[in-house]
């Protein structure tokens, strides 16, 4: 478990940084338990970005 958590900070640092549109489409792929943890540990600005961002695109069908 303390490896698991030493992982998360890890990844929060780097998701801080990412591009917007690479970091949606990884969120979309991880479990909602791993990104909520994830999510917990960034800046609260931008994990607040990212939920509203992640909400939105779930409301909104993708035109193909």
């Amino acid at each position: 478990v303390g490896s698991e958590m030493c992982i998360r900070d890890r990844s929060a640092r780097i998701f801080d940084e990412l591009d917007i549109d690479i970091l949606l489409e990884v969120f979309e792929r991880m479990k909602a338990s791993k990104s909520a943890s994830i999510l917990a540990k960034m800046r609260p600005e931008r994990a607040k970005d990212i939920t509203s961002r992640i909400a939105d695109r779930r409301q909104k069908p993708k035109l193909y």
